[in-house]
C-alpha cells in the first residue's frame, strides 16, 4: 500500500538550473507529523526578487553561511521520508518542486534516495472536482466570484481551496504552511475529512464526505533520467509571464 507525504518548497526563482531551494516543508497526512528546514543557496545561485517577495526571505537570509546547505537539507528530508515509510511524493503542481530537488541533488552529487513516485494534487483536483458535474454549484459560484472561466488546465491552490470554502493560504508563502494546506485539499478529496484540527473551523461540503477519491490512478513514476536543463526554457517563459503581470498591475 502506498504511503503519501505532501511537501512544498521555497525557491529563489523558477529555474531549477539557475535558482535554488531555501526551505522545504512536508506533512504526513496520516500522522500529522511535519518536517521543516531552511538552507542557504550556493554562491553561484541566482535570485529573482519576485520570488523573495512571495516567500518573505531576504537575500541575507538565503545566503546565510550559518544555515545548512541544500545537500544537507535534501539528505535530512530523505531520512524523514524513510522514517515515515513514504512511497509517494505529493504536492500542488508538485513537478515544480521535484525538479528543484532533482536539480539540487545532481548539482551536489547526491543519488536520489527519495520516493520514485508522485501524485499531483492540482491534477487530482482538476479531474475529481473542477470538471466533476457533481460540483457544478461550488465551481460556478466560485467562478462568478472571481470572474474566471472553466476553460483552464489548472488553477492556483488558493482558488481550489476557495471553491471548497476553505480559506486562502497565509502570506508570505511558507513551505510547511503550503504543504499543510495542500494536504488538507488532498484529505478532503480522498477521505472527506480535515487533515489537522487547524482546519476544524471550516465546514466540510457534504459532497466531499461521499467523494472518496482513489488516488492510485493519479500516481506516476518520477522521471529521473530527464535533465533539469530541459526545464530552462519553460521556466524562462513562466518568468516572462510573471514579470509582465507585475508590470501590468503596477
Amino acid at each position: 500500500m502506498e504511503h503519501v507525504i505532501v511537501f512544498d518548497s521555497e525557491t529563489t526563482g523558477l529555474s531549477p538550473t539557475r535558482n535554488g531551494i531555501v526551505a522545504l516543508g512536508a506533512i504526513d497526512p496520516e500522522t500529522g507529523d511535519t518536517f521543516y528546514e531552511e538552507c542557504r543557496i550556493d554562491d553561484d545561485t541566482e535570485i529573482n526578487p519576485y520570488a523573495l517577495q512571495v516567500n518573505g526571505f531576504t537575500e541575507a537570509q538565503v545566503r546565510d553561511p550559518n544555515k545548512e546547505t541544500q545537500a544537507e537539507l535534501i539528505q535530512h528530508f530523505e531520512a524523514w521520508c524513510k522514517a515515515h515509510n513514504a512511497t509517494v511524493l505529493s504536492g500542488y503542481n508538485v513537478n515544480f518542486d521535484i525538479r528543484f530537488l532533482k536539480g539540487a541533488a545532481r548539482k551536489n552529487g547526491i543519488a536520489w534516495g527519495l520516493p520514485i513516485k508522485y501524485a499531483d494534487v492540482e491534477q487530482i483536483y482538476m479531474k475529481e472536482i473542477f470538471t466533476n458535474p457533481d460540483f457544478d454549484d461550488e465551481i460556478n459560484k466560485y467562478l462568478l466570484r472571481t470572474g474566471e472561466d472553466r476553460n483552464v488546465k489548472g488553477v492556483k491552490m488558493d482558488h481550489a481551496l476557495e471553491s471548497l470554502d476553505i480559506g486562502k493560504e497565509p502570506r508570505p508563502h511558507n513551505a510547511l504552511t503550503g504543504a499543510t494546506y495542500c494536504a488538507e485539499l488532498l484529505s478532503l478529496m480522498e477521505y472527506g475529512r480535515h487533515v489537522t484540527p487547524a482546519f476544524d473551523s471550516y465546514k466540510i461540503i457534504q459532497k466531499l464526505k461521499k467523494l472518496q477519491v482513489d488516488i492510485a490512478p493519479h500516481i506516476r513514476d518520477i522521471d529521473l533520467t530527464k535533465e533539469t536543463e530541459d526545464d530552462k526554457m519553460d521556466a524562462s517563459m513562466k518568468l516572462i509571464r510573471v514579470e509582465k503581470r507585475l508590470k501590468d498591475t503596477s
